[in-house]
């Protein structure tokens, strides 16, 4: 699978810096590492060097390229964001997400709704997206389940939409439901990764065998914002 140098390079600062700022804040609530802050910090960073060098190149390489997909449409959503509420709108909704402020999110939701091209299925497709971004960060998983319905009534073979969906069901403890989407998802003719392929797979197999998980695989670090 082919993927831009630059978000190599995003990914890589992102989560570098946020291992970095875990190290120092680990320090401080332990207090016999507090003569080490900047020594301990330095080596969270650099042990998650490991962790990274995985996702980029090693066996985590499918969760990687899967993030890559979920990135682009964040890039679609802050596409139309621009197109439709100007830059403005574009720069606070950055702001607020980053400091995981959701009630302006959902502002943005419903003007967004309201535009005439709500009723394209590409639009709507989007916003859906948007929306159960917002519900998971505010931890309601009956919502964020409804909108990732919503995400593949438009498009019933989405990969995104479908595994996030198929981890949803997951988390509620509906195994059947969640192999479905898990399959929908491995079955989605845009994936040219066998890394992609097999890490999807893998999630099938171990639903099969062990039943599901309150927390499955999710295909993002750690470390990574929203």
């Amino acid at each position: 699978m082919n993927i831009p140098w630059t978000y190599y390079l995003e990914y890589w600062f992102k989560n570098s810096m946020l291992a970095l700022a875990t190290g120092f804040l680990i320090t401080f609530l332990i207090p016999p590492l507090f003569a080490a802050v900047p020594l301990f910090g330095i080596f969270v960073c650099l042990i998650y060097q490991v962790i990274l060098y995985r996702h980029f190149w090693g066996k985590r390489r499918g969760e990687f390229e899967f993030f890559s997909k979920e990135n682009l449409i964040k890039k679609n959503i802050n596409s139309i964001l621009k197109q439709y509420l100007g830059r403005d709108e574009l720069v606070r909704f950055k702001v607020e997400r980053f400091n995981n402020i959701v009630k302006y999110g959902w502002d943005v939701y419903e003007k967004l709704m309201k535009n005439t091209n709500a009723q394209k299925e590409e639009f709507r497709y989007y916003i859906n997206m948007m929306a159960a971004d917002f519900s998971r960060k505010e931890g309601d998983l009956k919502k964020e389940r409804n909108y990732l319905l919503k995400t593949v009534s438009s498009f019933s073979d989405d990969l995104v939409g479908n595994y996030r969906l198929a981890v949803a069901y997951e988390k509620e403890g509906r195994s059947k439901e969640s192999i479905k989407h898990y399959r929908t998802a491995l079955e989605n003719s845009s994936i040219d990764s066998s890394e992609l392929k097999e890490f999807i797979q893998n999630q099938i197999i171990r639903v099969m065998e062990k039943g599901p998980r309150k927390n499955p695989p999710v295909p993002t670090l750690k470390f990574m914002t929203w």
